[in-house]
């Protein structure tokens, strides 16, 4: 029996070099607990939450669970204290 089999895979690595020029969208990196996520866009970058309809910094967004085939993952829509809000009214 191989001693290879249970090794995690990784599917989606980003690599600059693998993405071609029409797909190509600047990143940044975002480290969250020790994992490190290449998000879509600019380090100081700003957007409004479609709940309170503020305009806030990127770090007060979540980072959402799909990545796209290059491994870059966008931010959600929603700030953090809307998101914390509207889980506990789901929740009830």
């Amino acid at each position: 029996m191989p001693k290879d089999i249970f090794k995690t895979i990784r599917h989606n690595v980003y690599d600059k070099k693998n993405i071609p020029e029409k797909d190509y969208i600047p990143v940044y990196k975002r480290d969250v607990r020790g994992r490190i996520y290449f998000i879509k866009g600019q380090k100081d970058m700003w957007q409004f939450c479609r709940v309170c309809k503020g305009l806030k910094h990127e770090s007060s967004f979540i980072v959402h669970s799909d990545p796209d085939k290059y491994d870059r993952r966008t931010l959600k829509n929603i700030c953090t204290p809307c998101q914390i809000e509207e889980k506990k009214l789901t929740l009830k």
